[in-house]
């Protein structure tokens, strides 16, 4: 599927995404043999292949001359990344800090660009199997100049082209991400293991606590009292759908329909989050009415100068406009 639309309907639709190897990737003549014994070939010649895609390299500030020994995974990572932010209603006309913004991606073996460099570091064993076979050494040059020829050349960009963990530093470079950037390598299981790859424990600070809000598409936040919910404020200035419990004190969440705020039961809070879970457009939109609530009314500044207000009508013994203070 070219899109997440697309891998949804094609789960609805039952289709059978699994096809024959594209002769692009490697002639069945070649490796396929029915035989799971035999060495060096396959016995299986289907699998699942992402589509072909346009890619421009100088959308992303590549020389079209790096194409040739860059791994398809750094480039089709970038492509994935840009969708991604757009999809999330971060495109190029969105502004946001990009220094809280990391990339940690599942990246397994999968380096295509691998195979051809290390085919070209067996020419020796070639050459001595060739002379070694009785041809002359006029013959033997021009038959691994021959072979050579159909593999990658190395160069000064060949290295950071086949590494996987610049498959995330190349997305923090090319979309100025100026947080964390790192690969998790678990095999087929990579992706998962991003999400348990790293435990929390204790009071999140710095890039990795704006590493979590900005991974995270919900926060919840299950109090039974909360004296001032700074976390809460977060987890809203970050434009996460919010369910917080009663006990949180932000009614105010609750009057701006910026969260759905909750008793602290099993019950309600399920029901809140299978409604967020069942209803994704309303639950962005709920996101992004906390986002606007906090940018207008909780910011530091604004914070700073009602609390001045207030020690300043206590100095002064000014009872009088208290109750309207805090509004």
């Amino acid at each position: 599927a070219e899109n997440l639309q697309e891998y949804w309907q094609n789960i609805i639709d039952e289709v059978d995404c699994i096809t024959d190897v594209p002769p692009s990737y490697w002639d069945v003549d070649d490796y396929y043999d029915p035989d799971p014994r035999k060495p060096d070939k396959t016995y299986c010649k289907r699998g699942g292949f992402i589509p072909e895609i346009d890619f421009n390299p100088m959308e992303f500030g590549l020389p079209p001359n790096l194409l040739e020994v860059t791994d398809v995974s750094q480039l089709l990572s970038l492509v994935i990344a840009k969708q991604a932010m757009e999809d999330a209603g971060y495109g190029q006309t969105r502004d946001f800090n990009r220094d809280h913004t990391g990339v940690i991606l599942g990246a397994a073996v999968g380096r295509q660009i691998a195979t051809p460099f290390s085919a070209r570091l067996q020419f020796p064993i070639w050459e001595r199997a060739l002379k070694n076979s009785g041809l002359s050494d006029e013959d033997t040059k021009k038959i691994v100049e021959k072979i050579s020829s159909s593999y990658v050349q190395w160069n000064e960009n060949a290295f950071p082209g086949m590494l996987s963990n610049i498959v995330a530093g190349r997305i923090a470079n090319r979309l100025d991400f100026g947080g964390t950037n790192c690969t998790l390598d678990a095999a087929c299981a990579s992706s998962l293991a991003c999400l348990n790859s790293v435990t929390f424990t204790g009071m999140l600070t710095g890039q990795l606590k704006y590493a979590a809000l900005a991974a995270a598409n919900l926060y919840v936040a299950p109090s039974y009292s909360e004296g001032f919910s700074m976390s809460v404020l977060e987890g809203m200035a970050s434009g996460l759908p919010c369910v917080i419990t009663k006990g949180c004190n932000f009614p105010e969440a609750a009057a701006a329909n910026a969260a759905h705020v909750v008793d602290i039961k099993s019950e309600a809070i399920t029901n809140a989050l299978i409604e967020c879970l069942n209803n994704p457009q309303q639950a962005k939109a709920m996101g992004d009415r906390a986002h606007k609530l906090i940018l207008e009314k909780y910011t530091w500044e604004q914070v700073a100068t009602k609390m001045h207000k207030v020690y300043t009508t206590l100095v002064n013994k000014n009872r009088s406009t208290l109750t309207t203070i805090s509004e």
